[in-house]
């Protein structure tokens, strides 16, 4: 049992060093940063488990037990957002006002009662043994506010499980179905929790090790997801690359053009100035002729003002932002 809550931490904080380093980068992704915190509030509710497990003074199993539960409650307050920020499903702010409301009393309530939220009347330390191992447990008789923070998670978790079939039936199916695979045996885990203080039951939560789910499964979603969109910022890039080499060859050959204009329009412009002084009656002719040398003449200078560090910035700058 110390075993596995040792693991627990050790899988908890390599996923929170990983995704932490993922979100950090620039631009800062705050859902990485959300999952980092709840691995580390994970690493720490397994160390508070070992200890415990260690504990042979019920006092102090009890504290331990408190500080449980007020990463639990942290742990429960990151994953409201990181759900919905994850899935893109939105809950209707009277839900969620709801439960930041219980939330926020969970916390009070851990805080000022006598042996915190997780323990009930008559609490008792009996020492049980799983896998081999022996290791000492907090026994108490359940009370409804233990009942009601069992429905509060699971709630939750439900409400988290509808969001990932949401995302599968919107069409990203390997996200919505491995985030809903992650979350499942968390819901399963809680209600057999709640079987088990109705029991009084000698065995561990299950939910303590049923969080391992989502420690995995959860990484290796969102590392795919990383890697994905790194992918994808990779295309977008190579495919700027090349509309930018486009718009430099469209530059050069607009260059060549206007040096191939240039004689020639001073020619022809020179040739109908002489035109129209020496024959003032064919000034209906040449006057429009003159007219359109003169535009053409102007495109060259624009061509001219584009072949500019300056003037090639700004082409660039509108050819990628169409």
């Amino acid at each position: 049992m110390t075993a596995l809550a040792w693991s627990c931490v050790g899988l908890s904080v390599n996923a929170a060093i990983l995704h932490g380093a993922l979100g950090l980068r620039r631009p800062v992704d705050w859902k990485y940063l959300a999952f980092a915190g709840m691995m580390v509030l994970l690493a720490l509710f397994s160390y508070f488990d070992v200890q415990v497990n260690r504990s042979t003074v019920l006092d102090d199993a009890v504290a331990w037990t408190r500080h449980q539960q007020t990463c639990a409650a942290g742990l429960l307050a990151l994953f409201a957002w990181f759900f919905q920020a994850y899935t893109r499903v939105e809950i209707p702010k009277t839900v969620t006002r709801a439960f930041w409301i219980s939330l926020v009393g969970v916390v009070i309530y851990n805080a000022l009662s006598p042996s915190g939220l997780p323990v009930g009347s008559a609490p008792q330390l009996v020492t049980v043994r799983v896998l081999g191992e022996e290791g000492n447990h907090v026994v108490s008789q359940l009370g409804s506010v233990q009942v009601a923070y069992h429905l509060l998670v699971a709630i939750l978790f439900g409400a988290a499980i509808g969001a990932g079939v949401r995302t599968f039936r919107r069409g990203e199916r390997r996200k919505g179905g491995l985030f809903v695979v992650a979350i499942s045996p968390l819901l399963v885990a809680t209600l057999l929790d709640l079987a088990h203080d109705f029991t009084s039951g000698l065995w561990p939560y299950p939910s303590e090790y049923a969080s391992l789910s989502l420690s995995v499964v959860m990484s290796v979603q969102l590392a795919l997801d990383f890697r994905l969109k790194d992918q994808e910022l990779t295309t977008t890039l190579k495919r700027s690359e090349e509309h930018a080499a486009k718009l430099a060859h469209m530059l050069q050959t607009s260059l060549e053009l206007r040096d191939k204009l240039n004689t020639p329009l001073q020619t022809l412009e020179m040739g109908l100035g002489l035109r129209a002084r020496r024959s003032p009656g064919d000034a209906a002719i040449v006057t429009p002729l003159r007219q359109e040398v003169s535009r053409l003449i102007k495109l060259s200078r624009a061509i001219r003002s584009a072949s500019t560090p300056e003037g090639e910035a700004d082409v660039t700058k509108r050819g990628l932002s169409s």
